[in-house]
C-alpha cells in the first residue's frame, strides 16, 4: 500500500504556538511570518482546533506542576496505546480508551479527506498526539506490516520547522491534529482525488512485507521505534 500524508505535519501545534507563544516568537520572527502561521488555522476543522487547544492547554498545565518526563527512547506505558484486536479502517481504531487517539479521531470527523478516503474504501488515521511517527507506528502495528518511508517526502511547513528549531522540538513527534495518514491500495487515485478537492497531500512511502519500519534520510537508514511522548509536553 502507498503511504500518504495530507496537509502538513505539526499543523495544530504550529497554529497554537503562533497564538500562545507569540511574545517569545517575536524575539526572532517578524509579525508577517507569524501571521503566515496564523493562516494555517484555516486548514484545521473546528473540532480539531478545539481538541488541539484543550490538549495543549492541559499539557501546559501539567508541565507547570511537574517536571517533564525524560526521554528514554521508549514509549511510556500510558501513551499511544493501541490494541491489536481490530484493523484500523475508515478512521476507526480499537483504542477507545486512549484519550489522545479519541481526540484525534473526533477532530477528524469534520476533515474532508476522511470522507474522501471512506468513499474510496481506503484506510485512514487522523494524526494527533505524537505526530507522524506515532501515526506510522499505530498503522503498521494494526496491519502487521513493515514500512519504507522517505523523511524528506513528509510534508512540513517552513513555519513549523522554524518554530521547532526555536523551541528545540522534533517535528516528527509534534502534535498534528488536522492532518491524516492514509494507507492506500491505489495511492495515485487517492492523491488525484485529494488534489481535485483542494487538499494538499504527499506520498511518503509504501508498506512492506515483514516488520522492518525503515525511514530514509538521504542515504541514512533509520528505524521507526515505539512512539515517545509528544514534543508539546516540553512547552510550559
Amino acid at each position: 500500500m502507498d503511504i500518504i500524508v495530507t496537509k502538513w505535519i505539526g499543523l495544530s501545534a504550529t497554529v497554537w504556538l503562533a497564538a500562545e507563544k507569540r511574545e517569545q516568537l517575536r524575539e526572532r520572527f517578524p509579525e508577517s511570518f507569524l501571521r503566515m502561521a496564523d493562516d494555517l488555522g484555516k486548514w484545521l476543522p473546528d473540532s480539531a482546533g478545539d481538541a488541539a487547544e484543550k490538549e495543549l492547554l492541559d499539557s501546559a498545565g501539567d508541565a507547570s506542576e511537574k517536571e517533564p518526563p525524560e526521554s528514554t527512547g521508549n514509549a511510556s506505558d500510558e501513551s499511544f496505546c493501541v490494541e491489536d484486536t481490530e484493523e484500523i479502517r475508515l478512521a476507526e481504531t480499537s483504542a477507545e480508551d486512549a484519550e489522545e487517539i479519541r481526540l484525534a479521531e473526533t477532530s477528524a470527523e469534520d476533515a474532508e479527506e476522511i470522507q474522501l478516503a471512506k468513499m474510496a474504501g481506503e484506510n485512514v488515521l487522523a494524526l494527533g498526539r505524537g505526530g507522524i511517527f506515532a501515526g506510522l507506528w499505530k498503522m503498521a502495528e494494526q496491519f502487521g506490516c513493515g514500512i519504507h518511508a522517505d523523511l524528506r517526502a513528509i510534508p512540513v511547513r517552513q513555519e513549523t520547522i522554524e518554530f521547532c528549531e526555536f523551541f528545540d522540538l522534533n517535528p516528527y513527534r509534534l502534535e498534528s491534529f488536522g492532518s491524516c495518514l492514509i494507507f492506500a491500495n491505489d495511492g495515485s487515485k487517492m492523491l488525484e482525488t485529494l488534489k481535485e478537492n483542494g487538499i494538499p497531500a504527499e506520498r511518503i512511502g509504501r508498506t512492506t512485507d515483514g516488520n522492518d519500519r525503515i525511514l530514509m534520510n538521504e542515504d541514512r537508514v533509520m528505524y521507526l521505534t515505539r512512539p515517545q511522548p509528544d514534543e508539546m509536553e516540553k512547552i510550559s
